[in-house]
């Protein structure tokens, strides 16, 4: 029996993995594929209750990809207060060119 890993599935059909905390004192959710289309509704879904002056954190390392609507939903949260985990290229430009907050540490 073969087991095919995650990635392989999520990089080939373009969906959206979301690791959702368990510790509400450390809020660190995960995000992993491509943050576009009707799964920006499933972010912002996932999201629903977050407050403004939260301390969540999203890592958004191994984000492929992230359309018009993505680009909206990553500009709320970090208006909502969040800050964002990121140490490729193609995430330190997102957050740069969005102007979202670095993650307290974040050496890139």
């Amino acid at each position: 029996m073969t087991v095919r890993k995650w990635r392989c599935t999520c990089h080939k059909e373009g969906v959206l993995r979301i690791t959702v905390p368990k510790d509400k004192d450390c809020p660190l959710f995960i995000l992993e594929g491509r943050l576009t289309g009707d799964w920006v509704g499933e972010l912002l879904w996932v999201t629903r209750e977050l407050l403004p002056g939260t301390n969540c954190v999203f890592d958004i390392e191994d984000v492929l990809f992230v359309d018009l609507l993505g680009e909206r939903a990553l500009q709320w949260l970090n208006h909502l207060g969040a800050t964002f985990v990121v140490r490729n290229a193609y995430g330190i430009g997102l957050r740069e060119r969005l102007d979202l907050r670095r993650c307290a540490g974040d050496l890139y």
